[in-house]
């Protein structure tokens, strides 16, 4: 599977301090949260592929669907990511010369999961999901992500 990578636009970041950093559950169970409560949201395109539109027209694609991997590195430089609550939703999706026998759509993986991922020597949260299209003439572009985020974060 070829994985794409997406670039944040215009990220929107809240931080809050957590009121302790660690919390107690009925389950007598301890929950260590941090420091530091991040809430990201914003718009992402893809970056990683060299056409504006992202994804090539391909006339093999009219009734079959490829899928792609897609990896997204939101919010500030941490020194330790403690746990993130994501969610990913589709934003833009183009189709250039659509006709009548042509099956259409586009599909993200609801399981978007995260990791913590070195840039530049710098620890970030990567979101990776998968994405799905069908449809000949069809290019799928954006997506629009939240995320909550606490540990400790290392710079803004």
């Amino acid at each position: 599977m070829v994985t794409l990578t997406f670039e944040p636009k215009n990220e929107q970041r809240l931080v809050m301090p957590t009121a302790a950093q660690t919390f107690q559950i009925p389950i007598n169970k301890t929950i260590h949260v941090g420091r530091d409560c991040v809430v990201m949201s914003g718009y992402a395109h893809a970056t990683s592929l060299p056409e504006i539109y992202a994804l090539p027209v391909d006339d093999t694609l009219d009734h079959d669907s490829r899928r792609w991997g897609v990896h997204l590195i939101i919010g500030p430089v941490w020194r330790d990511v403690l746990q993130v609550s994501p969610m990913i939703a589709p934003a833009k999706h183009y189709n250039f010369d659509a006709d009548e026998d042509d099956v259409q759509g586009f599909f993200l993986d609801t399981g978007c999961n995260w990791d913590e991922v070195e840039v530049n020597g710098k620890k970030r949260i990567r979101l990776k999901f998968e994405m799905e299209q069908w449809g000949e003439d069809s290019r799928f572009v954006g997506v629009i992500y939240h995320a909550v985020a606490t540990g400790f974060v290392s710079e803004w």
